[in-house]
């Protein structure tokens, strides 16, 4: 019996892979989604807990949402390895700021590539027409953006984007600022003069560091790598358990624990204390209630000057 049963169990789990193979051709004829593969099917999810919660490279890359930007082969990344913030053209935008303020000032990124890449939509269009035709289909009451990013040079983009970021005032002039032009036919990146950008008066000048050499790779069949990069000066520190951090976190908040430079050693965040004082103005918010929105999930989308109420 205890043969039988086995047989009619392989027989049972090979009619449900040869079903979802049916669901999921039938699907790409119709343009919809396949349906998931089953729990039996190997190799279905990745996980990526014990991964530390800091970017293994101390990098931030910011691309286009288009889906033939490779950008990951490109530069060799690996889970775990970078902050991949993606929008459409790869724009600079407020919100993008936001995200590379927490990666640098809590995170310890050192590096910021903008990527760029050939054949980008926005160089299809103008901002006032793509206006028009969202009035023209939803009518003259919708909340069309003001601007949607479109451009006619990728490479004077990219610098634009770059100069975006330095003249900001959420980072130091030590932050490395890169820009990149992806090319969509051999899957190079091709790297674009940098830019510079006066340091505001009050503000000490840091002597930047001088570029590394160029990555380039070539996408399709084997992925060629020559002279890649090393972004990381060191490798990270062993970060603490999720408990741990939280309990030090709950402690700072109720003004038990040391400030929020004490757990920079542990998590190798590198957060000097005129960066944490710097932190209150640009970011709209201190840097305790920064810390408890990224790493226990509270929200800080309120006007300037505003607090959430703690739990």
């Amino acid at each position: 019996m205890g043969l039988m049963d086995d047989l009619r169990r392989e027989l049972e789990k090979a009619a449900q892979e040869a079903k979802r193979q049916v669901e999921a051709a039938a699907a790409q004829r119709q343009n919809l989604p396949a349906p998931p593969r089953t729990e039996d099917a190997p190799n279905d999810f990745v996980p990526t807990g014990a991964l530390p919660l800091p970017p293994a490279k101390r990098l931030a890359v910011v691309t286009c949402m288009d889906t033939r930007v490779l950008v990951e082969k490109a530069l060799d990344l690996r889970a775990g390895d970078a902050h991949i913030l993606r929008n459409a053209g790869g724009l600079v935008t407020d919100d993008v700021l936001r995200s590379l303020a927490v990666s640098h000032h809590l995170l310890g990124i050192e590096q910021v590539f903008v990527v760029g890449h050939t054949d980008c939509g926005l160089m299809t269009f103008r901002d006032a027409d793509l206006r028009a035709r969202i009035r023209q289909k939803m009518g003259p009451t919708a909340n069309v953006p003001g601007a949607f990013g479109a451009f006619s040079d990728v490479e004077t983009n990219v610098r634009a984007q770059m100069r975006r970021v330095r003249a900001s005032g959420l980072f130091p002039p030590a932050l490395v600022v890169r820009g990149f032009v992806y090319e969509l036919k051999t899957g190079r990146l091709n790297e674009v003069a940098p830019v510079s950008v006066a340091a505001p008066a009050t503000s000490a000048a840091a002597p930047r560091p001088a570029p590394g050499p160029l990555p380039t790779a070539r996408v399709g069949g084997r992925l060629v790598r020559e002279g890649l990069q090393k972004v990381a000066s060191a490798p990270p520190a062993p970060a603490p358990s999720a408990d741990d951090f939280r309990r030090k976190v709950e402690a700072m908040e109720q003004g038990e624990a040391a400030p929020l430079n004490s757990l920079a050693p542990a998590f190798d965040l590198g957060l000097p204390d005129a960066t944490l004082a710097a932190l209150d103005g640009p970011l709209g918010a201190d840097a305790r209630e920064l810390v408890r929105a990224f790493v226990l999930g509270g929200v800080l989308n309120e006007p300037r000057g505003r607090r959430t109420p703690r739990r």
